[in-house]
């Protein structure tokens, strides 16, 4: 089944934001095995023994892992500036739905006390674009 504009754009807002997060974990586990291969420390600052093999081996997985999540953000970045250009060409109406019921999480009758539509032509809004999206992935399959 597929997904519709809304949920997609939501999904590559939240997944953007779960890899950014997930950059400053990889980047630390980085700058640790970097301690450890190249001066012989562990993150608590002591000498220890780790064997070379295991320590370059734990190096490399760290880069590996640290250059996929940049990979995947760039990826994701790109995918999210494609979304906000067809967006961008929609009415103003849907842009607020998709803008504030999408990426602040309010509710459309929350979107409808802020802004000059009402709750019925937000609601109509959100299903046109649903449907619109639905009808166009049904006649490219």
């Amino acid at each position: 089944m597929a997904k519709d504009i809304i949920s997609a754009y939501r999904n590559v807002c939240r997944d953007l934001n779960g890899l950014e997060a997930y950059e400053g974990i990889a980047h630390n586990r980085l700058k640790a095995a970097h301690q450890v291969v190249f001066k012989g420390k562990m993150p608590s600052s002591i000498m220890c023994y780790v064997p070379l093999d295991t320590a370059v081996d734990s190096y490399n997985e760290a880069v590996d892992d640290y250059n996929e999540t940049k990979r995947q953000i760039e990826h994701y970045r790109e995918v999210k500036v494609q979304m906000e250009s067809i967006i961008a060409s929609m009415s103003e109406a849907e842009q607020i739905v998709i803008t504030l019921h999408v990426e602040q999480g309010m509710n459309l009758r929350e979107i409808a006390d802020k802004s000059s539509y009402s709750y019925g032509h937000l609601r109509n809004v959100a299903m046109k674009l649903r449907t619109k999206h639905v009808t166009k992935s049904a006649t490219a399959s």
